[in-house]
This record gives structure tokens, C-alpha cells and sequence, in this order.
């Protein structure tokens, strides 16, 4: 008898975990599909770290930029 009725909140959890899931991989989901759009926004931010680092350099500032790679990188034409 436990077991029953300890079954349907383990259906639940279950549930809501998968729909946690879904809510947060949705950004990802819907983005896949735009993968020009995308490889366009990360040139824009190159474009913006340098210009950064050019403006930084002109202040005699120092800017730190960790660089990472990216995964659309090498893939554009697929």
C-alpha cells in the first residue's frame, strides 16, 4: 500500500522535472535553427571586445578578456 501511494508523487516529480528541463533548454531550442544569426552576433562581440581593448589601450588601462573558443567556430559551413 505505501508503494501506491508514494507512486504518484514520483509521477510528478518526473513531470515537473521534465518540464523544468524544457523551460530551460528553450532558449537553446529555438536558437538552433538561427545559427547565421547567431555566428553574426559573436562576430559583433569580437568586434566589441576589440574595440574595447583598442579604447582601453588608448587610456593606458588595463582589460582583461578571457577568451574562450566557440563551438559554432568551424562548423559555419556545414
Amino acid at each position: 500500500m505505501g508503494a501506491r501511494s508514494s507512486t504518484p508523487s514520483n509521477w510528478m516529480f518526473g513531470v515537473m522535472f521534465i518540464l523544468q528541463c524544457i523551460a530551460h533548454f528553450r532558449p537553446v531550442i529555438m536558437t538552433a535553427g538561427r545559427r547565421d544569426e547567431l555566428l553574426g552576433y559573436e562576430d559583433y562581440c569580437k568586434r566589441k571586445i576589440a574595440d574595447m581593448e583598442a579604447e582601453a589601450a588608448a587610456r593606458d588601462d588595463t582589460i582583461i578578456v578571457r577568451r574562450t573558443s566557440s563551438r559554432t567556430e568551424g562548423s559555419a559551413h556545414d
